[in-house]
């Protein structure tokens, strides 16, 4: 999933997490901004996110140091953000997760490769190329490809693995864990 995301590394914000309290629309989530905002600075700082703060209502700043500079603005976002000025419309940095300074062995980006090809020099962050050749050094790692989650297998409220099945085999398969992380998206995902 992360290899087709953008890069794009926004916050929910306290509105987020409760919007039926605020607007009587939608669902409260069972936890709020404040549980989840240290997580989100722990991510920032794994995959090395790029931006400033800003003091925007409900887009969550990181703490000072967390977030890695902004690229140097290109011509045309010199331009647009001039004509954006003169209308009082702020304009920000998107939080991206490109590097900028190096990071745990990768550099930062040089606009060397199509990003959307997957970035040769580690820059941006996806999964593929930063978190499982760590994860595969450790000997810790077991990688099955062709395998679609059917279901989160529980234990009373907490999830204690998953039944998949093989695509191509059409063979169930159950894994137990210590943890589940739904991953998720909009491409190839239900």
């Amino acid at each position: 999933r992360t290899n087709h995301w953008g890069r794009v590394a926004l916050r929910f914000g306290p509105y987020d997490f409760k919007p039926f309290t605020r607007d009587s629309l939608g669902f409260d989530w069972p936890l709020d901004y404040n549980e989840i905002g240290p997580w989100y600075e722990r991510v920032e700082r794994l995959i090395g996110v790029t931006g400033t703060p800003h003091g925007y209502e409900n887009s969550p700043d990181s703490a000072p140091g967390v977030l890695q500079p902004p690229p140097t603005p290109r011509a045309h976002e010199i331009l647009l953000a001039a004509a954006f000025e003169k209308l009082n419309m702020p304009v920000a940095a998107v939080h991206a997760a490109v590097l900028t300074r190096p990071l745990n062995g990768r550099a930062p980006c040089s606009y060397a490769t199509q990003c959307t090809r997957g970035c040769s020099s580690r820059s941006n962050f996806q999964s593929t190329t930063v978190l499982i050749p760590g994860a595969h050094a450790t000997g810790n790692l077991t990688i099955v490809t062709d395998a679609l989650v059917e279901k989160v297998d529980m234990s009373g409220p907490r999830a204690k693995g998953v039944t998949y099945v093989n695509r191509k085999t059409g063979t169930f398969h159950t894994v137990e864990s210590g943890a589940v992380v739904l991953a998720a998206g909009a491409f190839s995902s239900v």
